[in-house]
């Protein structure tokens, strides 16, 4: 495999691979080869290989864990840069809360685990979500009645049209279920921190069925570490680790509905669970749907299957292609169809 050396900062280089695969970075285990690959640990780093990528006129990717990242199987044009760049400092420290900011290479669960081991509450209910901080606002990532969007305070990214770093605040992220601004513009926006304002108050226990029932019958409120374990378990027993079995988590969103199409649903199945978003909307849960039709833990083709203790997340098993995902997508797509008239939409990012 050759590979090409590429200047980033003063007295050290970039090493940029050719035509590097790209299974192993992805969570399914599915992906074909880069035209060029290197390795981001640095915002210089980011500048350079933006420009390296300009310089052969291809379009830039840039992958975290790939845990929500479908890749085609066939030779990818593109240049791919690894994000790496880590670290967690403390912004801003007042009386009640404080501002963190966490680079874009960081482990999720790493930022998490940090902001408990130092009592800062806030995301603790998003324990267990396997990615990288990058990858958070991109999806808006969210678990137990809590979203990244809920302590958010800015973005920091590299605008590839300007080529500058700027910040983007809240509602310039245009965040939405599972949805962003970054998640439609990948080629524009590469996230390179995001800062969150955490409490130093005492934790709620999220209102969630599942966290409630792990703690019900307790008479003091639970610790912020009791908390995570609790949701650190809860998430164990339905969703299996990607870096055992291949997977890219949810794979399908929850559908949100317009009042009137659910209330009709409700009439012919009146156990089906749901929630309500707003006065004119409610989300029905995709799971509950796949489930109805006999789908959970489902084979399709030799590769590919749905999980047995959770009926939205697709596993592999290390063998799959590009093209077993989509043939079973649509299969699952068009029996829902079908069944309720609903069409489920993929949470994970396709890059072909």
């Amino acid at each position: 495999m050759a590979y090409l050396m590429l200047k980033s900062i003063h007295n050290k280089n970039m090493e940029i691979l050719e035509d590097h695969s790209l299974k192993d970075f992805t969570s399914l285990r599915v992906g074909g080869n880069a035209r060029y690959f290197g390795i981001i640990q640095s915002e210089k780093d980011i500048e350079a290989i933006h420009k390296f990528a300009k310089s052969k006129i291809l379009p830039l990717l840039i992958l975290g864990k790939g845990t929500n990242t479908i890749i085609k199987d066939s030779p990818l044009p593109r240049v791919v840069g690894l994000m790496e760049f880590t670290g967690i400092n403390i912004k801003n420290d007042f009386e009640d809360s404080v501002y963190v900011e966490a680079y874009a290479g960081e482990l999720w669960d790493d930022l998490v685990q940090w902001a408990v081991d130092h009592e800062y509450s806030g995301i603790e209910a998003l324990s267990a979500i396997p990615g990288t901080v990058g990858a958070a606002p991109i999806q808006n990532i969210g678990a137990y009645g809590c979203e990244l969007s809920d302590n958010l305070v800015n973005v920091k990214v590299y605008d590839t049209d300007l080529e500058e770093f700027v910040f983007l605040g809240l509602e310039e992220c245009h965040f939405n279920y599972r949805d962003s601004i970054f998640k439609s513009n990948l080629e524009k926006y590469i996230v390179v921190s995001i800062t969150l304002e955490l409490s130093k108050n005492k934790p709620e226990i999220p209102q969630y069925k599942d966290t409630q029932l792990y703690f019900a019958g307790r008479k003091t409120r639970p610790s912020l570490k009791s908390i995570r374990k609790a949701i650190v378990e809860i998430r164990s027993k339905k969703l299996p680790d990607p870096s055992v079995v291949p997977n890219a988590g949810s794979f399908f969103k929850n559908p949100i509905l317009e009042k009137e199409v659910v209330a009709e649903l409700l009439r012919k199945y009146p156990e089906a669970p749901y929630f309500k978003v707003n006065d004119e909307q409610i989300k029905i849960y995709a799971g509950w749907l796949i489930e109805k039709i006999g789908l959970k833990g489902k084979t399709f083709g030799e590769n590919v299957a749905l999980h047995k203790n959770n009926s939205l997340v697709l596993i592999t098993n290390g063998n799959a292609t590009f093209k077993d995902i989509g043939k079973a997508k649509k299969e699952i797509t068009e029996l829902i169809k079908k069944k309720f008239d609903i069409t489920l939409e993929m949470e994970p990012i396709v890059i072909k």
